[in-house]
C-alpha cells in the first residue's frame, strides 16, 4: 500500500524570512526535528506546521532525508517564545533557533543519543544474557529438586542439598541483577531518584505583600537594599515546595558567583547553573531536567540565555538586577533583552513574575505607575552620600592631582585606623591613579588597606570589608550623549551603596547635579522629561545599523538607505560612540515609534523597506536591525 504524503513546514537555523515546505509519508508533529536539505546544505530544522496543503507547486518540493527522533522534541512554549522574539526584534524564527540550540548544543544532543543507543544495545545484550542464564539455573534447580525427591545417603543429600541452594542464591542474584538493569537503577543523570530535601528559609514579613500581588496575578518589582535577596530566597523556596521550578536570571557572570554561594546553602542540590562557566555537559543535564515533568523541581541560577531552555514546570521568574544594560544582547542577532524576554517566557507558561532591583530601571517604574506591575519597597541601603565638590577645590587649590585635600584627609584617618580604602574611578584605565596613591600611601598600597579599581569591577564586588568607599572623577557618569545617562548613574551609584557598609564619598566637578543632589528622587523629574521629549519608555527607539569597511559606500549607502526612511522622521544617519570612542567603520539611523495600535505594523513596514534595499543593493549582510537599543 502506497504512503500518504503529507507536508510539513519547519524552521532552519539560519536567516530566512519564510519557513519552506518539505514533503514527507509518516505522521509528525510540531518541534520534531528533522534533517533537510536546504540550497545545497543540510540542516536540522524543527516542525513549525503538520498536515498542510501547499500554496505552491508540490513538484518543488523536496522529500525530508529523514527524522531525528534521538533528539528532544522542541516544547510548545519554547516555539512561543521563539516566534515572539522574532515578530518583536524583527528577525526570522530561525535565527532564534539558532540562538537557542546553537550547532554545540545540538551536536551535544547528538553524542548524548549515540551515547543512549550504546548504553541500550549494551543493556539488551545484558538483559539476553541474564534471560538465558536464568533459563539455564531454573532448568538446573528443577533437576536438582528433582533429585533430592529420590532415595539417597546423608551425604549425598547433603551434597544435593548445597548445590540446590547455591544454585537458588545464583538465581536469585541474576533476577535482582536484571530488575536493577530493567528499572534503569545506577545510570547517571536519572532525576527519578529519593526526593532531594525542600530547602529551609527563613520567613520575611514583607513577602505576604509580595503573595498577595503573585494572587492577584501582577507583576511584582521589588525596589531597595541588599535584603531584596532574602524576598527572592522565600519565593523560590515557596515555588519548589509547590514542585515548580524556579529561573533567576542575572546579568552576568559575575553576579552569578555573587549568588550562587547563598542560594547554594539553602537551595543545595536543588540549585542549577546555567551560563558560560558550566560545562556542556551539567547544561545538558540542567535541559534534561527541566524537560522532564515528574523531576524534581529546581533553582535555575543563569545568565540571558536560559530563556531559552526547555521548561515543563515553571512556577515564577525573577530577573535580579532588572535595570543592568548586560541583559541586551548586543553581539548576536537577534538582538533580544533577556529581562523582557523572561517576563514573555513567565507569562508564557502562566508563572509568577518578579523583578527586582536597587534603583528599578523608568520602564519597570512606568508599569507600576499604569497599573501593570505592582510596586514593593524595602529599606534601602543606610550609607550615605557625601559629596565633595572638585571646582570649588580648584578654586582654592585645595586638589592634589586627581585628589582632593578632604579626601586626602579622610583617607588618611581611615588608614590610621587600620581600615581598607577603596578608589574608584568611573571608567577607562588606573594605572596612572594607582601610581599616584601609591606615592601618597606606599606601605598601604602594598598590603593592599588601599585598593583601586573602575565603577564597573567593583558594582560585582563584596565591598563590605572598606570603612571608605570614594568614587572620584564622578562627573564621568553622566557625560555621555545619551538621554538615559542620569538614570544609569543613578543605579550605578545605587549598585556600590548597595554592596558596601561603610563611608561613601563623591568627588565631582558638578557635584549640585540632579543625579546627586536628588539621586532616586530625580525619577519624577525624568519620566516628565522623557515624555516632553518623546524618549523611551514613552516611545520606543529602532536603529538600523550599517557596518562596513569601506568608508564612501558606507557613506553613500546609509545616507541613500536614509531618504527611503523619511516617512518616519529617522535620525542620522550618524556615527555611533562607544564610551569615548568613535566607531567610524559603523553607521545607525535611529528612529523613534509612538507606542500605539500601530506600533507593530511601522515596525514591520521599517523592516520590509531595510529589507528590500538590502536585496537591491546586494548589501543585506551589512545592515542589522535592533530594537529597543538603549
Amino acid at each position: 500500500m502506497e504512503e500518504k504524503e503529507r507536508y510539513i513546514k519547519v524552521m532552519l537555523p539560519i536567516h530566512l524570512s519564510w519557513e519552506p515546505y518539505y514533503r514527507c509519508h509518516e505522521e509528525l508533529s510540531i518541534g520534531e526535528r528533522v534533517r533537510v536539505s536546504f540550497a545545497g546544505r543540510r540542516y536540522i530544522a524543527v516542525v513549525s506546521a503538520v498536515d498542510l496543503i501547499p500554496d505552491i507547486d508540490t513538484s518543488r518540493i523536496q522529500n525530508i532525508e529523514g527524522v531525528e527522533r534521538r533528539l528532544e522534541t522542541i516544547s510548545t512554549g519554547e516555539i512561543a517564545l521563539w516566534k515572539f522574539i522574532s515578530s518583536y526584534y524583527l528577525c526570522s524564527p530561525g535565527e532564534v533557533y539558532r540562538l537557542a540550540y546553537p550547532a554545540v548544543r545540538t551536536s551535544g544532543e547528538e553524542s548524548q543519543a549515540n551515547s543512549e543507543e550504546r548504553r541500550e544495545a549494551k543493556e539488551a545484550k545484558q538483559r539476553n544474557v541474564l534471560l538465558v542464564r536464568i533459563s539455564r539455573m531454573q532448568e538446573r534447580l528443577q533437576k536438582k529438586e528433582l533429585a533430592l525427591q529420590g532415595r539417597h545417603g546423608s551425604k549425598i543429600a547433603e551434597k544435593l542439598t548445597e548445590q540446590r541452594d547455591s544454585i537458588a542464591l545464583q538465581l536469585e542474584e541474576a533476577k535482582q541483577e536484571l530488575q536493577m538493569l530493567e528499572s534503569g537503577k545506577g545510570r547517571g543523570n536519572d532525576h527519578r531518584h529519593a526526593p532531594l530535601p525542600l530547602p529551609e528559609f527563613k520567613h520575611c514579613p514583607e513577602y505576604d505583600e509580595i503573595k498577595s500581588a503573585f494572587n492577584d496575578g501582577k507583576t511584582v518589582l521589588l525596589s531597595g537594599g541588599p535584603a531584596r535577596i532574602d524576598r527572592i530566597i522565600e519565593a523560590a523556596a515557596e515555588s519548589i515546595a509547590s514542585r515548580k521550578d524556579v529561573l533567576l536570571l542575572v546579568p552576568d557572570l559575575a553576579l552569578s558567583k555573587d549568588l550562587q554561594e547563598k542560594l547554594g546553602s539553602v537551595f543545595g542540590q536543588r540549585l542549577r547553573l546555567y551560563h558560560s562557566d558550566a560545562t556542556p555537559g551539567e547544561r545538558r543535564d540542567t535541559a534534561n531536567l527541566l524537560r522532564d515533568k515528574n523531576s524534581d523541581a529546581c533553582l535555575v541560577l543563569g545568565t540571558k540565555n536560559a530563556v531559552f531552555l526547555p521548561f515543563s514546570k515553571l512556577g515564577l521568574v525573577i530577573v535580579e538586577e532588572e535595570h543592568d544594560v548586560n541583559y541586551k544582547e548586543r553581539d548576536r542577532i537577534p538582538h533580544f533583552n533577556g529581562r523582557d524576554c523572561a517576563i514573555i517566557l513567565g507569562t508564557i507558561h502562566n508563572a509568577t513574575i518578579l523583578l527586582s532591583s536597587p534603583s528599578p530601571s523608568l520602564e519597570s517604574i512606568l508599569n507600576c505607575i499604569n497599573g501593570r506591575y505592582s510596586s514593593i519597597s524595602i529599606a534601602p541601603s543606610a550609607v550615605k552620600m557625601e559629596l565633595i565638590d572638585t571646582s570649588e577645590e580648584y578654586k582654592k587649590k585645595g586638589m592634589v592631582g586627581n585628589l582632593s585635600r578632604l579626601l586626602i584627609k579622610s583617607i588618611d584617618e581611615t588608614l590610621k585606623k587600620q581600615n581598607k580604602v577603596l578608589i574608584l574611578r568611573p571608567w577607562g584605565p588606573v594605572d596612572d591613579l594607582k601610581e599616584e596613591l601609591r606615592n601618597l600611601w606606599p606601605e598601604e598600597s602594598a598590603v593592599g588597606g588601599l585598593d583601586c579599581l573602575t565603577v564597573y569591577e567593583a558594582k560585582r564586588l563584596d565591598l563590605s570589608p572598606y570603612a571608605l568607599i570614594s568614587i572620584i572623577q564622578a562627573e564621568l557618569l553622566i557625560e555621555k550623549s545619551d538621554f538615559r545617562a542620569d538614570e544609569r548613574a543613578i543605579q550605578t551609584l545605587e549598585q556600590i551603596r548597595g554592596r558596601m557598609e561603610g563611608r561613601m564619598i563623591i568627588q565631582a566637578k558638578q557635584s549640585t547635579h540632579q543625579v546627586f543632589s536628588l539621586g532616586q528622587n530625580l525619577v519624577p523629574r525624568l519620566l516628565s522629561e522623557r515624555r516632553e521629549f518623546a524618549f523611551p519608555p514613552y516611545t520606543r527607539l529602532l536603529d538600523i545599523v550599517i557596518n562596513d569597511n569601506n568608508k564612501s559606500r558606507l557613506e553613500k549607502l546609509s545616507n541613500d538607505l536614509a531618504k527611503l526612511l523619511v516617512d518616519f522622521n529617522p535620525l542620522g544617519p550618524f556615527t555611533p560612540m562607544e564610551g569615548r570612542k568613535s566607531l567610524d567603520e559603523r553607521r545607525c539611523i535611529r528612529i523613534s515609534l509612538a507606542k500605539n495600535a500601530v506600533l507593530k505594523d511601522n515596525k514591520e513596514r521599517i523592516a520590509a523597506v531595510v529589507d528590500s534595499f538590502g536585496k537591491e543593493r546586494n548589501y543585506s549582510t551589512h545592515i542589522s536591525l535592533d530594537v529597543d537599543p538603549i
